[in-house]
């Protein structure tokens, strides 16, 4: 992809505590989604984060494990958008 000319890949995280993937049922857990970014990176491509905070099952101890990830992630930008049910 790279060598393509691809320049970033945005991935839709959405949440990293495992309760709100599970209730989202995204049971992706945050660990190989930090892998996958590392390995874009590894490669050239800037790995860019979606997060959605607000939802159902949001606590504060589920938003500050979103943003002790976020200091620690590879990703290099992170979009953060509420929760907004239609």
């Amino acid at each position: 992809m790279k060598k393509s000319g691809c320049l970033q890949i945005s991935f839709g995280v959405e949440a990293v505590a495992t309760e709100i993937l599970e209730g989202y049922n995204k049971p992706l857990p945050a660990e190989i989604t930090d892998k996958v970014m590392e390995l874009v990176g590894d490669y050239g491509i800037i790995p860019r984060a979606f997060l959605v905070v607000g939802g159902e099952y949001e606590t504060k101890e589920t938003l500050r494990s979103l943003i002790d990830w976020g200091k620690r992630s590879p990703t290099l930008a992170f979009r953060i958008a509420y929760m907004t049910p239609f």
